[in-house]
């Protein structure tokens, strides 16, 4: 399966809201107005996606807040799901868990995911983030997820990404990948705000790996492999202990 991504920012006002207490970033992007979309592109049929948004509190008072998603349109037999304190399954719309973001904070654990599973087309999904005791106090993102769209820059086929397992991961997580290039590789682990939390170097040739997770703290991280000047796509990794 191959991960790619390419981002476009469509500034449109889409449902006429006015932003609030809250306003979202897209990390490494831009900033975000109530209501735009953002879409992402792959070239692959098979693909998977994983976007990343930080929920911004504008106001000087904690927030309890949920996210609702709103599936406006949807390729038959693919799959969508979002992460919100917990990674929920597909069939939940709306987060169990509400975050409290402090007074001028920002809550950067928020994700959506998508799975094509060889099924192309385009999926679009509205994200609302409301503060629990007042529901009118909102903010917006339209994600459009396009799958096998014929244009594009293929990111992917530029290096290959590892295979790794399981996932949910616990206190090993397994790596298999297929080094042919001319430099050393290095395996990666970054947190949901990018630090690397964990590196290993990997040899030439196909090898496989064990990577020790027990001193990472559970959540959200993302893995990808660093060679020959290029970066495969990174690609989520839950840890569970």
């Amino acid at each position: 399966m191959k991960t790619t991504l390419l981002l476009f920012i469509s500034l449109l006002f889409a449902f006429g809201m006015k932003a609030q207490s809250f306003n979202l970033n897209l990390p490494g992007y831009a900033a975000l107005s109530n209501g735009d979309t953002v879409t992402v592109v792959s070239t692959d049929n098979d693909v998977t996606f994983s976007v990343i948004f930080w929920v911004n509190n504008s106001t000087n008072d904690g927030k309890y807040v949920k996210v609702r998603k709103t599936v406006l349109s949807e390729v038959s037999s693919t799959v969508n799901y979002f992460c919100w304190g917990n990674c929920y399954n597909p069939s939940t719309y709306t987060s169990i868990d509400s975050l409290l973001i402090a007074g001028k904070g920002v809550e950067k654990g928020f994700t959506c995911d998508y799975e094509s599973h060889g099924h192309p087309g385009k999926t679009t999904i509205r994200y609302t983030f409301f503060d629990i005791n007042n529901s009118t106090d909102t903010v917006a993102v339209v994600v459009e997820f396009i799958a096998g769209s014929g244009v594009g820059i293929n990111i992917a086929a530029q290096a290959k990404t590892p295979t790794a397992w399981p996932n949910p991961a616990g206190q090993i997580l397994n790596v298999e990948y297929n080094h042919s290039g001319t430099q050393p590789a290095i395996f990666e682990i970054r947190n949901i705000i990018g630090q690397v939390v964990k590196q290993q170097n990997m040899s030439f040739g196909a090898n496989k790996y064990q990577i020790a997770l027990d001193e990472l703290p559970n959540g959200i991280y993302f893995y990808q492999v660093q060679s020959n000047g290029k970066k495969t796509e990174a690609r989520k990794l839950i840890i569970q202990h």
